[in-house]
């Protein structure tokens, strides 16, 4: 049987993450202080959400979603649905905007 060394395969996982950071890295700049910008849902975890915006996925911490306690982005929001974000404060360096729910 032929053995392979499962580090030297990249997986899925790696290669989308690298290209989703190539992404950010691109469309970090476009992003000013205050702006309000739509997008879309696409991940819930029990850290906040990811919101995809010009199809470049984008953190939202659980402390930015609501001003009150909550335990999962699922008790305020769903996946797949539409909102609205704010970038308080712009990237640098390659980072990524600082963004809440507007």
């Amino acid at each position: 049987m032929l053995e392979r060394n499962l580090d030297e395969i990249p997986d899925r996982g790696r290669r989308a993450s690298r290209r989703q950071r190539r992404r950010r890295h691109r469309a970090a700049p476009g992003f000013e202080l205050g702006k309000v910008r739509a997008g879309r849902i696409t991940e819930m975890t029990r850290d906040g959400v990811h919101v995809r915006i010009n199809g470049v996925d984008w953190p939202v911490h659980i402390p930015e979603l609501s001003w009150g306690d909550i335990g999962h982005p699922s008790e305020i929001l769903s996946a797949g649905a539409t909102v609205e974000v704010r970038t308080l404060s712009t990237p640098a360096n390659g980072e990524h905007p600082y963004l809440v729910l507007a």
